[in-house]
């Protein structure tokens, strides 16, 4: 299935399967399920890409905008963006562009640009780029590397912003 539109950011949601490929252009809330492909693109290069549901494929399931939910895939899963909230699944490589906020599981790679307040990568090799202070990052591979500090097998940083996040606020909010 393919849907486009002339429109500069199609809404779309429901639940969509194919035994071959999914795509949309725009954003999309739901389930879409390709076989082999599943993607969500930009509409006409402008804007949309944006995915809150569940995205799966057996070979590439990828958006070009920001994923909040579920996504799954053989051999390779991208998001451009960033990851708000849920986990990302495949047994290939893992990459997301931009933030990653969640769980990122893959047989091979694992790739973000920064961390939200809890990124964790499980896989052989993870690639953290750019350590954000005020989340916390767990690594769980051969090879970890968040920002400027790599580490085998367990790698974690930024641990008590866990615990010290609502202190902070707390405070905040009395004095």
């Amino acid at each position: 299935h393919w849907t486009d539109s002339e429109a500069s950011v199609e809404q779309a949601q429901g639940v969509r399967a194919s035994a071959i490929a999914e795509w949309h252009s725009g954003n999309y809330a739901g389930a879409m399920i390709g076989g082999l492909f599943s993607q969500v693109a930009r509409s006409n290069g402008d804007g949309g890409g944006n995915v809150a549901g569940l995205r799966v494929a057996g070979i590439v399931s990828g958006n070009d905008g920001d994923l909040t939910g579920v996504s799954a895939s053989g051999v390779y899963n991208f998001v451009t963006a960033n990851l708000l909230n849920g986990p990302r699944l495949s047994w290939g490589a893992n990459i997301v562009g931009g933030r990653l906020n969640g769980f990122s599981a893959a047989g091979l790679y694992n790739y973000a640009g920064t961390n939200g307040r809890l990124a964790v990568q499980i896989g052989a090799f993870n690639n953290l780029n750019h350590y954000d202070p005020d989340g916390t990052v767990v690594q769980v591979g051969w090879y970890n590397r968040a920002a400027d500090q790599s580490i085998p097998f367990l790698n974690v940083k930024g641990i008590s912003n866990l615990f010290e996040q609502p202190l902070r606020r707390l405070r905040g909010k009395s004095g």
